[in-house]
């Protein structure tokens, strides 16, 4: 019987604790949330729906993807969400492209690493005997790949690049990203070279396996997605003419700035782009 009156009041003070933070004015709570750090924001995001919707811009204000079927999907998931409206800077990581003969094995052999140009790479080996498969070669001891697995591992690479390309999956992605992005600020192309693990990127650069123009395909794409929309909504962030300052991948200063995109992108072919980024304030 005691504990009666204790629980009721308690779940009074409870109630009139949710309404009045129900009622508590939109720029008290954002300012609130500004003064917290990120961890304490991702806490009280937890407390209920509006502290949620208070904390989304806080929380989901950048987008960071590669070149990949594992990062459109990442795209592909804020597109169809409310937080694509959250979001004010995107950076997109792009590779080199690998040259669409790859997925052909008797080019490869032929055009890109003979199995002999395999063997003269290698350390380790013991005697091989001509009439051995070629293709089970395997180092003795290491963590070195067969060339079966050279092949196929690069291969797969090759071909997950020319499904997003011949699909057009980036450009519509991308075309819609930059269309829904309507609070963009901020847009980084960084240029990271070839993808895999160490060894897979030293045989694609030994043996020359990248297109010529390996970044075109991206730049160009990026400048065809809507530019006008894109423009216009990058210049709301900022007064003054747009420009475009270029980096290396150590994010230090690498040659002064210019008016175009495509100037700049004839005189540094790999770098740290960073598209109409706004004055710091």
């Amino acid at each position: 019987m005691n504990s009666l009156p204790f629980f009721e009041e308690s779940t009074m003070e409870k109630t009139y604790l949710r309404n009045s933070f129900e009622l508590m004015p939109a720029e008290i709570l954002l300012y609130v949330v500004n003064c917290l750090h990120t961890r304490e924001i991702k806490q009280f995001s937890r407390v209920n729906k509006r502290a949620r919707n208070v904390c989304s811009p806080f929380l989901f204000h950048t987008v960071r993807i590669d070149f990949s079927s594992a990062g459109f999907d990442i795209l592909d998931g804020f597109l169809h969400s409310h937080l694509h409206q959250h979001i004010r800077s995107f950076q997109y990581t792009i590779p080199q492209l690998l040259k669409p003969a790859i997925r052909n094995y008797e080019r490869f052999k032929t055009d890109f690493l003979s199995p002999e140009d395999y063997v003269e790479t290698c350390e380790g080996y013991d005697y091989v005997d001509g009439n051995e498969d070629w293709e089970e070669l395997e180092y003795l001891g290491g963590d070195h790949p067969s060339y079966t697995r050279v092949y196929k591992t690069i291969r797969r690479r090759c071909a997950e690049q020319r499904s997003i390309i011949d699909t057009g999956r980036d450009s519509k992605l991308l075309t819609l990203a930059f269309n829904q992005f309507f609070n963009l600020k901020e847009l980084n192309l960084l240029f990271c070279g070839v993808q895999g693990a160490s060894w897979e990127i030293e045989y694609q650069e030994v043996c020359r396996m990248m297109e010529q123009d390996a970044y075109v395909h991206h730049v160009q794409l990026v400048l065809n997605a809507d530019p006008a929309h894109l423009l216009a909504t990058l210049r709301r962030s900022f007064a003054g003419k747009p420009k475009v300052e270029l980096f290396d991948d150590s994010s230090h200063h690498a040659g002064g700035t210019c008016t175009g995109p495509t100037a700049c992108w004839k005189r540094f072919s790999i770098g740290f782009v960073v598209l109409y980024k706004p004055e710091s304030t």
